[in-house]
C-alpha cells in the first residue's frame, strides 16, 4: 500500500507470525514494525490514507491501527467471532474504513464499516446478499463500496445500509 513515491507498507505472515514492513525511501530499505503485537496472526490487507494513518487486517478477526507512521499499532475491537479471516481493508479517510472477510468453516461473509476511525465498527450487509469467501474490498467514498468474493461482486451506494449483487460469474477474482 503506497501513499506516495517513497512511503509504502506491506503486510503478511511468517509461520503464523504477523509481518508489517514499511519503506520511506522508495523501497530501497524495508523496516519491520509491530513489535509487541499478537504475533500468532497473519495479516492479509493494509490501507493507508497518508504517511501516518493506516489500518491492517488479518486472521482471528484482527484489525490494527496506527496514527504515528507505524511506530505503534493498536488492536481495534470489532465484535466479530475469532474465526473471521479478514483479507481486505479500504480506508477512505481518517474516519471511514471498510474491512471484508469470511469465517471458516462456513464462509459466512463479514463486511465491517466504521465512521469513527475504528473506535466502533458495524457489521454491514447481513442477510442481504449471499456471497461466500469475501476476498477484497474497495471504497471510493464513505457511501460507495465494492466487495469481491467467490463468484460475486457486491456493492453499496448508501454507506452499507443496502447491498446488491453487481456481478455474478464462475470462479473468483481479487
Amino acid at each position: 500500500c503506497a501513499v506516495d513515491t517513497n512511503t509504502a507498507w506491506a503486510v503478511g505472515g511468517n509461520d503464523g507470525n504477523l509481518v508489517i514492513l514499511r519503506t520511506d525511501d522508495g523501497g530501497k530499505t524495508w523496516n519491520r514494525q509491530g513489535t509487541g503485537l499478537p504475533l500468532s496472526n497473519d495479516l492479509y490487507g493494509i490501507s493507508a490514507i497518508d504517511r501516518n494513518t493506516a489500518w491492517a487486517v488479518g486472521v482471528n478477526g484482527l484489525i490494527l491501527f496506527t496514527d504515528d507512521g507505524g511506530d505503534t499499532w493498536v488492536q481495534q475491537d470489532n465484535g466479530v467471532p475469532a474465526d473471521v479471516f479478514f483479507q481486505g481493508v479500504s480506508a477512505v479517510d481518517s474516519q471511514n474504513v471498510w474491512a471484508a472477510g469470511s469465517n471458516t468453516p462456513g464462509d459466512n461473509f463479514y463486511i465491517l464499516h466504521t465512521t469513527a476511525g475504528g473506535v466502533t465498527w458495524h457489521t454491514e450487509g447481513e442477510g442481504q446478499v449471499v456471497t461466500p469467501g469475501l476476498i477484497d474490498i474497495s471504497a471510493p467514498s464513505a457511501s460507495t463500496c465494492y466487495a469481491v468474493g467467490e463468484f460475486t461482486i457486491i456493492k453499496t451506494t448508501n454507506g452499507g445500509a443496502a447491498w446488491v449483487t453487481s456481478k455474478q460469474f464462475s470462479g473468483h477474482v481479487n
